[in-house]
């Protein structure tokens, strides 16, 4: 069986070269980001206190426990950094160097003796766990946020090394960890430890597994999106109608609403104020759309027609907020430099229906009809399909 000694050096090995590799391409920039520049000072700092930690019997005892222990604080401390920063939340270092500072100066002081391993376990230990469940929150955020898969795993496994981290800490405040940290054998607390181990390796690596996701996120959404105002293009929007339904189908009683909307004369517009205006007139449509509408889904059909899907929404809820939305784009436009002095104004046409039938394209034809009659009557105002044509 593989001893406690060679367990720690296997690992401490492995973290340098993770280190190195990341050391590497930062320094090539094929990768550049704070957050990976906290990651390799971790695994830098892990690895060399884990690599004197196996080398307890073949070097001073300053090295081995004092420095150790600092450094793998220290290493624990910028891996909580490295996961806010990938998070993209401030890193508050100096807190960080002074907490660990502190906590390496009172190890030295409140227990300066080699034979006092048991109780600088059991707070360091404890020291680590709560790094973990600070991790764990950060994990679960970022799956709440960016919908990161990944960030379950990283959540998981470091529940599981927390887990293990409590459990030695207790172990080695009732005295059940044995007479020396390196000494063979097969208790739990020498389980812990080769458990442990392994568990520091694999939840460093998971963070590859979450920049990978996010990067094929980041993708996915350029093609689902439309450049010029950020809401979805049709791929998009057909995607997320899918996805909506898929959702709302849990509850048989849901209804889905489409709105359709249509600016203006816009070609007016690009005619006489030039296309620098048409853009900013189709941004402050989309920033308006988000500002009114903060729970939909918005989508760009084409030039200067929008599709916007709600859940659940009444034809009074409905009426109210496209009116408010009115305003709230013609007073944007009033205000811009490019557009100030224009008329702008949007024909709406609404369709609603039951979840259960729910299909895109009958949603699109009946709210396209009802955008027609919102023209026909002269522009500027707001229709709706009966739900008949939309089901």
């Amino acid at each position: 069986m593989l001893d406690i000694g060679t367990a720690y050096i296997v690992t401490a090995y492995a973290l340098l070269g993770l280190a190195l590799l990341q050391i590497s391409a930062l320094a090539t920039r094929l990768l550049s980001s704070s957050w990976l520049g906290w990651w390799a000072a971790s695994n830098l700092l892990l690895g060399i206190g884990t690599l004197l930690v196996g080398l307890q019997t073949h070097i001073p005892t300053w090295l081995s426990i004092h420095s150790a222990n600092a450094l793998t604080l220290f290493g624990y401390l910028t891996l909580l950094a490295s996961i806010r920063s990938f998070a993209g939340k401030p890193v508050r270092w100096q807190w960080m160097a002074l907490v660990g500072t502190a906590l390496s100066a009172a190890l030295v002081v409140a227990f300066p003796e080699p034979n006092q391993f048991a109780a600088r376990i059991a707070l360091l230990c404890l020291v680590f766990a709560c790094c973990d469940g600070l991790i764990i929150r950060e994990g679960r955020d970022l799956w709440r946020r960016e919908q990161l898969t990944s960030a379950k795993l990283l959540a998981v496994l470091f529940a599981i090394s927390s887990a293990l981290l409590m459990l030695r800490s207790g172990l080695a405040a009732t005295g059940n960890i044995g007479s020396r940290l390196l000494a063979a054998g097969s208790d739990v607390s020498h389980w812990l430890v080769m458990f442990g181990v392994i568990f520091v390796t694999l939840r460093g690596i998971v963070l590859l597994f979450m920049l990978a996701e996010r990067n094929q996120n980041a993708l996915q959404m350029l093609a689902w999106s439309d450049p010029l105002t950020g809401a979805l293009n049709r791929a998009g929007l057909a995607n997320a109608f899918a996805a909506t339904v898929r959702t709302m189908r849990r509850t048989p009683e849901a209804v889905l609403s489409l709105i359709l909307i249509d600016l203006d004369h816009f070609k007016a517009i690009n005619d006489t104020r030039g296309h620098a205006a048409g853009d900013a007139v189709l941004k402050g449509l989309v920033e308006a759309m988000r500002t009114c509408l903060p729970e939909a889904t918005i989508g760009r059909c084409g030039g200067d027609e929008f599709a916007v899907l709600l859940k659940s929404s009444t034809p009074a809820q409905l009426r109210s907020c496209t009116q408010h939305l009115r305003e709230t784009f013609a007073a944007h436009a009033r205000r811009h430099p490019l557009t100030s002095g224009i008329s702008a104004t949007l024909s709406i046409g609404i369709a609603r229906c039951s979840v259960q039938s729910a299909k895109l394209d009958h949603l699109v034809a009946a709210a396209d009809k009802a955008l027609y009659e919102s023209k026909s009557r002269g522009r500027d105002c707001v229709s709706f399909a009966s739900l008949e044509i939309a089901a």
